[in-house]
């Protein structure tokens, strides 16, 4: 799994030197849907937690170069690569 972005201080806690809110980050998740509206590499975006705060998470479907700038308008840019998007099969009882 490839995570870029801040890298952390200590397990699970990024300093990006100001607390993020939800809203601060919707806002600069759409900015990033654009800017990779036609990537084929990328399956989705999405939010995540980093810490106390809230970041961008960009899902790809391997690891390859991707241009995104680290943070959007204070906001921390994550990627991972997570594979394919499948729908799940049902489960036989």
């Amino acid at each position: 799994m490839a995570f870029k972005g801040p890298r952390p201080r200590k397990a699970g806690h990024y300093d990006l030197g100001m607390s993020i809110s939800i809203s601060k980050a919707r806002l600069a998740k759409a900015q990033v849907a654009k800017l990779v509206a036609d990537v084929e590499n990328v399956v989705g975006v999405g939010l995540t937690k980093c810490g106390e705060d809230y970041a961008v998470k960009v899902n790809m479907l391997a690891r390859k170069k991707l241009d995104v700038p680290a943070t959007v308008d204070g906001v921390a840019v994550v990627r991972e690569v997570v594979g394919a998007i499948r729908k799940r099969t049902k489960r036989s009882a």
